[in-house]
C-alpha cells in the first residue's frame, strides 16, 4: 500500500511506531522529567497512543463516529498496532496521518506558548491540509500519463 502524505507526516507515524517521540512517559524512561502523566487528563501516562489517540482531550478531535468508529470499538496495545489496523482495514489511512500529525503539533505548539489552533478546530484543520496535498501532490495513480517523444 502506498501511502501518499508529505514526508514530514511519514516521519512522525514512523517515530510513533517505533515509540521514539518524546512523550512524557518516553522522557521519564530517558530520566528528564519525573511525572509521566498527561497534562490533559491527568489520569494515566502519556504515551504515544496516549498523546495521539486515546486521551479523553482528544474527543473532539475524534469525534466523527463515520470515520472514526475504531476509536470507541477496539482496544489497541499501542500506537504501532493502531496504525496497523487502519492499513489493514484501508480506513482513511491518509486523514488519519494528518489528523495525528496535526494533533501532535497542536501539542506542541501549546506547549512551547505559540499561535496554535483548538482542539475543535484540528479534525477539520487536517482534512483541509490533505485535501491542498492532494491538489498539489496528486497521486501517481490518479496523474495521466505523459507520453513524451
Amino acid at each position: 500500500m502506498s501511502l501518499h502524505v508529505p514526508n514530514k507526516v511519514k516521519n512522525l507515524m514512523w517515530s510513533a511506531c517505533r515509540n521514539s517521540l518524546p512523550t512524557k512517559q518516553n522522557l521519564v524512561h530517558r530520566k528528564i522529567i519525573e511525572c509521566p502523566f498527561c497534562d490533559h487528563c491527568k489520569q494515566v501516562p502519556k504515551s504515544t497512543l496516549h498523546a495521539l489517540w486515546t486521551c479523553q482531550a482528544l474527543d473532539v478531535v475524534w469525534e466523527n463516529e463515520d470515520l472514526w468508529s475504531c476509536r470507541r470499538n477496539n482496544f489497541f496495545m499501542d500506537f504501532k498496532e493502531l496504525l496497523s489496523w487502519f492499513i489493514k482495514h484501508q480506513q482513511n489511512v491518509e486523514l488519519f496521518f494528518f489528523t495525528a500529525w496535526s494533533v501532535w503539533t497542536q501539542q506542541n505548539q501549546v506547549r512551547l506558548n505559540q499561535l496554535s489552533y483548538s482542539s475543535h478546530l484540528i479534525a477539520s484543520v487536517a482534512k483541509e491540509r490533505l485535501e491542498e496535498f492532494l491538489v498539489v501532490q496528486p497521486p501517481p495513480w490518479l496523474c495521466p500519463l505523459v507520453v513524451r517523444s
